[in-house]
């Protein structure tokens, strides 16, 4: 004997996919990779970086 349901509710939850997470990220990195390659290591840079806490700030790239 078996019993099965669905749709007691109504389904508003989402599931975070990781490996679409991760594959994006492999992806972002590829291209941060590909422009510092071309322009230079200090080309690109986290924007916390840019505030007084960050490490870039005050510094000349």
């Amino acid at each position: 004997m078996g019993l099965a349901l669905s749709e007691l509710i109504e389904n508003r939850e989402l599931q975070i996919d990781i490996f679409n997470v991760r594959q994006k990220n492999e992806q972002i990195d590829k291209a941060l990779d590909v422009i510092r390659s071309r322009w230079g290591a200090g080309s690109i840079k986290r924007a916390v970086s840019l505030t007084e806490q960050g490490v870039y700030y005050g510094r000349k790239s």
